[in-house]
């Protein structure tokens, strides 16, 4: 049984690091795209919020080093991104298999 299921979360984990954006894309970025545009590139944000008239997406960013870090992405009314910046408390750690994530700070 877990020959069987060994591939097969091994699988999920490597598509899944194929599907999150990193740090490359995030420094190509130019201030000026619109939400669609990062969205097509980025997929579907992990977290959205909207506050004071800016629209904020959030992605988990694969970072070298099997870590990921949490980008917050900030669009002004016309859906133009405007700037980003890195949420360093949702750093991620990837060991081995195992999936170690901090507990939400309230933020």
């Amino acid at each position: 049984m877990i020959k069987k299921i060994l591939p097969l979360a091994f699988l999920v984990f490597i598509v899944s690091c194929a599907t999150t954006p990193n740090l490359q894309q995030v420094n190509n970025l130019k201030p000026g795209i619109t939400k669609a545009e990062l969205i097509a590139s980025f997929g579907d944000p992990d977290g959205t919020d909207y506050h004071d008239g800016n629209y904020f997406l959030s992605y988990y960013v694969f970072l070298p080093g099997w870590e990921y870090e949490r980008y917050c992405f900030a669009f002004d009314q016309s859906d133009r991104l405007v700037g980003w910046k890195t949420i360093g408390a949702d750093t991620v750690r990837v060991t081995g298999m195992t999936l170690s994530v901090p507990l939400p700070s309230g933020q």
